[in-house]
């Protein structure tokens, strides 16, 4: 697989992240040579490095390898710097390894986890609207055909 192929889009997010984040920054390490993965078992896997920023300034160097997503170095804007982080962001900077890149995103952003949030609340509305309007057009059409039937 080549490394731009393993990066995620992360355009359908851009209200959730800083501007910043685009155009995303990617790098691989070393030329393309696949760098060993982290449970020492000796496999090779190509490892991909990007930078997110996010609604609350702090720039996220992230890794994407074999096993999924982490954070890698966390750079909180200096007026950042004295806020604690919460306990779901302490876990995903301390090198927890997050299976999508929206579930590591949600975990170290709270700005990026409401945005999520509204959005599938939206896209949920969506659905249920979609299928009320359907069911609603299945009903019209019963009525009709048996309105046909009487004369």
């Amino acid at each position: 697989m080549a490394a731009m192929e393993m990066i995620p889009d992360l355009t359908h997010y851009s209200k959730g992240l800083g501007s910043d984040t685009f155009p995303l920054k990617v790098t691989t390490p070393q030329d393309n040579i696949p760098s060993r993965d982290n449970n020492g078992d000796g496999n090779n896997t190509l490892t991909v490095n990007f930078t997110v920023v996010t609604l609350e300034k702090g720039t996220a160097e992230i890794t994407l390898d074999g096993q999924g997503f982490r954070v890698v170095s966390l750079s909180l804007s200096p007026q950042l710097t004295n806020l604690q982080l919460s306990v779901r962001q302490e876990e995903a900077v301390s090198g927890h390894t997050y299976e999508t890149i929206e579930a590591l995103l949600m975990a170290l952003s709270p700005g990026f986890e409401a945005f999520f949030g509204q959005e599938l609340a939206q896209r949920l509305e969506n659905v249920s609207w979609d299928q009320n309007r359907f069911q609603h057009s299945s009903d019209d059409d019963s009525a009709d055909d048996s309105g046909n039937e009487d004369r």
